[in-house]
C-alpha cells in the first residue's frame, strides 16, 4: 500500500530468478493504483487489487495473497524483498517443516511454508492492526504444529529503510510515494515511532486476548472483476467492545509514554486511564516539546563527545 517504488524495485529482481512459477502480488487499496504495465514482462506475475481499504492491514493482506495462490508451497516476501542468489533452488518441503529467515532485520518476515501448512494453523491473525509482532505470532502456531529450519544466509535481500514507511503507509501524503525518504522532522518521526510500538503493543495484546487459529473466521472478499476484489465488511473479524478499549489505553500508554519521554510504569501510576485519550488529544504540542526536548538532547551528547575526544588528545 503506498510503497510502489519499492514493489517496482524488488519485482524487476524478482523476475530474473527461475525459481518460481507464480509471483502474486496484492495492491492493498493504494491511493494510486499499480498499473501492469509498469511492472516485468513476466507471466508469472498476477497483479491483485483490493478495493476499499483506508488502511494497510498486513495480516489480512497475506492471507489474502495466499487464498489466491495456485501452487502447493509459498515463499513470502515483502515489496521490498527478492531472492539475490539467482541459483538459489529451494528444495521440496518435507511434511512437518518449513523454513525462515534468522538473525532480525528487514529479512525477519521471510518464509518458506506448504500452503496446507500456513491454512492449519489460520495464516496470519486478522486481528491485527497496523505493523509489528504479525510474523512471530504466526510462526510461534507454526512452531506448535511443525519444525521450524532455517532458510539460507544470503539468498535474500532486502531494501534499506527504516520501520517508520511500514507504519505510515497509508498516511504519506499525496507526492511522496516515490521519494523513499524521511522528510520529517525530529518531532514527527519520533511520533511515528511512538505509533510503531503502540501498534505492537497492541498486536501482542491481540494475540494473547484473541489467539488466532485454523478455526478462526478470516474475511471474505468479493470479486469485482478484472482482478479486483473487495472485502466484505461484516465478515473482517473485529475484537469486542471490551478488548478494544483494553487495547485503546494500552496503546494510549505506550504512544504517550515514547513521546513524553516517561516511562509507561511511571506514566500508568501518575495519569489516569481514562485521562490518557485526553491528552493524545495535544498531539501537535507533544510533538513540538518532544522535537525541543530531543534536539536538547542530541546536542549536548555531541557537545559532550566533542569535549571527550579533545581531552583524550590532550
Amino acid at each position: 500500500m503506498n510503497r510502489t517504488d519499492h514493489l517496482l524495485s524488488s519485482a524487476t529482481r524478482i523476475s530474473r530468478w527461475d525459481g518460481h512459477r507464480e509471483h502474486l502480488i496484492v495492491d492493498w487499496g493504494s491511493r494510486n493504483p499499480i498499473e501492469r504495465r509498469s511492472l516485468p514482462a513476466d507471466q508469472r506475475i498476477r497483479l491483485l487489487r483490493v478495493e476499499g481499504e483506508s488502511e494497510w492491514q498486513l495480516t489480512r493482506a497475506y492471507n489474502f495473497a495466499a487464498s489466491q495462490s495456485s501452487h502447493e508451497t509459498l515463499l513470502k516476501l515483502d515489496a521490498d524483498c527478492w531472492i539475490d542468489d539467482l541459483t538459489y533452488q529451494p528444495t521440496p518441503l518435507s511434511q512437518g517443516h518449513y523454513l525462515r529467515t534468522t538473525g532480525g532485520g528487514g529479512l525477519n518476515g521471510v518464509f518458506l511454508v506448504n500452503r496446507a501448512d500456513f491454512f492449519s494453523v489460520g495464516g496470519f491473525n486478522e486481528y491485527f492492526r497496523g505493523y509489528g509482532y504479525d510474523d512471530k505470532d504466526l510462526y510461534l502456531r507454526l512452531d506448535d504444529l511443525i519444525a521450524c529450519m532455517s532458510l539460507p544466509i544470503g539468498v535474500f535481500c532486502t531494501l534499506e529503510h527504516g520501520d517508520l514507511e511500514r507504519v505510515h503507509a497509508a498516511s504519506i501524503p499525496p507526492g511522496r510515494e516515490q521519494t523513499g525518504r524521511d522528510q520529517r522532522s525530529t518531532g514527527e518521526r519520533l511520533e511515528a515511532i511512538a505509533r510503531m510500538e503502540e501498534s505492537k503493543a497492541i498486536n501482542r495484546e491481540l494475540a494473547r486476548c484473541l489467539p488466532w487459529s485454523g478455526d478462526s473466521a478470516a474475511t471474505n472478499y468479493q470479486y469485482l472483476g478484472q482482478n479486483q476484489w473487495m472485502a466484505l465488511q461484516e465478515s473482517v473479524p473485529s475484537p469486542s467492545t471490551e478488548v478494544q478499549e483494553q487495547t485503546r489505553i494500552l496503546g494510549n500508554r505506550i504512544y504517550l509514554s515514547i513521546l513524553l519521554g516517561i516511562h509507561e510504569r511511571l506514566l500508568d501510576m501518575e495519569i489516569p486511564a481514562v485521562s490518557l485519550g485526553r491528552i493524545r488529544r495535544w498531539t501537535p504540542l507533544l510533538k513540538a516539546l518532544a522535537k525541543l526536548r530531543i534536539s536538547t538532547l542530541l546536542w549536548g551528547i555531541k557537545l559532550g563527545l566533542r569535549i571527550g575526544k579533545r581531552w583524550t588528545r590532550a
